[in-house]
């Protein structure tokens, strides 16, 4: 399976053709010229911040908004190739996860609490279940179904026609509206 880096790549090069189809060659650049401002500012070149500022500040209300569907967009792929990498990793690594029952009773083993001690800590214990809306549950279906649509391919990177089918699907994320 690629790597992460690999997958974000593959996703971000099919969402450059998507932009360069849909927006134009024009649009492309401008959103290149802000992705690489913006990479630079945050990596330490902050004498780019009023070149930055001032790129956005000439930017029509259409391109502005291109470019919040844009961003919102890449960053949506890179969240789905970050989730995959998390499920390849943690299956791979197996290891006691921090927070985990287990890793609370190793705790309370090191600290030399015997059995009848733990217990009657844990028999105190008052557990009740929160409902939270999480983000990824209020994304739109359709929303969700492309996204899903892109991980299946995305496991079938190797086939020659995967790339050219999560450029398809990109290409429907980018015509649904959030």
């Amino acid at each position: 399976m690629p790597s992460l880096n690999q997958n974000i790549k593959t996703l971000g090069h099919a969402l450059g053709t998507v932009l360069r189809e849909q927006m134009g060659e024009r649009f492309y650049a401008l959103e290149e010229q802000v992705r690489a401002l913006s990479k630079r500012v945050r990596e330490g070149e902050p004498a780019l911040e009023d070149e930055l500022n001032t790129v956005l500040e000439g930017v029509s209300t259409p391109d502005a908004e291109g470019l919040v569907r844009a961003f919102l967009t890449y960053f949506q792929l890179v969240n789905l190739a970050e989730e995959m990498g998390r499920v390849e990793g943690s299956s791979a690594k197996q290891a006691v996860r921090k927070q985990s029952l287990e890793e609370a009773l190793s705790a309370l083993k090191a600290r030399s609490m015997s059995a009848e001690e733990v217990e009657k800590l844990v028999s105190s214990v008052r557990l009740g279940l929160t409902f939270t809306a999480h983000p990824t549950e209020m994304r739109r279906r359709t929303v969700r179904h492309h996204l899903e649509e892109i991980r299946g391919e995305l496991e079938r990177i190797e086939d020659p026609i995967a790339l050219e089918k999560i450029t398809a699907y990109i290409e429907s994320l980018w015509g649904t509206l959030e």
